[in-house]
């Protein structure tokens, strides 16, 4: 997947205290200016839609002004369950110019795709989040994700090998040493061993 940077704001025209609302390929986009840095999520709240760029911005956390919810405006993880999250798009500067990757709009997916194809061959999780606008952590999540997705399709090839799946199969699926896979994903494992 290539990039394609267009240009959509200046830094003066991104307040530190709030965000700045731009629209790109039909999209509503908040921009937030945080220690020297501009990053970019979706616009618009989980909860009910509510306009993010325009709630109040502390330490990096934007408040959704109609209903309160806040979220890390670099990873655009919710601050109180961080599993739940809006988009997040890669930013670059040049200058005070702004420029948004307009690629990552339609596919996050490839987003993904391309961070694991370049950690892969080496490059740092430091070196891809600044790249991205994102941090270290959400890097590192993003190739966790991918592992416990990568077990899941071995057991997909298993059944279609097989014809069926049996208990002693799903035990030789690793999932519990597996950082990001949740308690409750765990449990439906879990349970799906016990009816086998």
């Amino acid at each position: 997947m290539s990039e394609e940077f267009v240009k959509v704001a200046t830094l003066d025209e991104i307040p530190t205290e709030r965000g700045k609302v731009i629209q790109v390929e039909g999209k509503e986009i908040a921009l937030f200016r945080l220690d020297g840095k501009v990053y970019a999520i979706d616009n618009l709240c989980l909860h009910e839609g509510g306009p993010l760029g325009h709630g109040p911005v502390k330490d990096g956390i934007v408040t959704c002004p109609w209903h309160l919810w806040r979220f890390d405006v670099r990873t655009g993880a919710m601050v109180e369950a961080p599993s739940m999250r809006v988009d997040c798009f890669a930013v670059k500067l040049e200058g005070d110019e702004v420029y948004l990757d307009v690629s990552s709009l339609t596919s996050p997916l490839r987003r993904n795709q391309t961070i694991l194809r370049r950690l892969a061959a080496g490059e740092t999780a430091e070196a891809l989040a600044n790249e991205y606008s994102m941090i270290p952590e959400e890097i590192e999540r993003i190739a966790r994700q991918s592992r416990i997705g990568e077990r899941l399709i071995w057991l997909g090839e298993l059944f279609m090998r097989q014809g069926a799946i049996y208990s002693q199969d799903l035990l030789r699926i690793p999932y519990r040493d597996l950082e990001g896979i949740s308690y409750g994903a765990q449990e439906k494992l879990d349970e799906l061993i016990e009816l086998l």
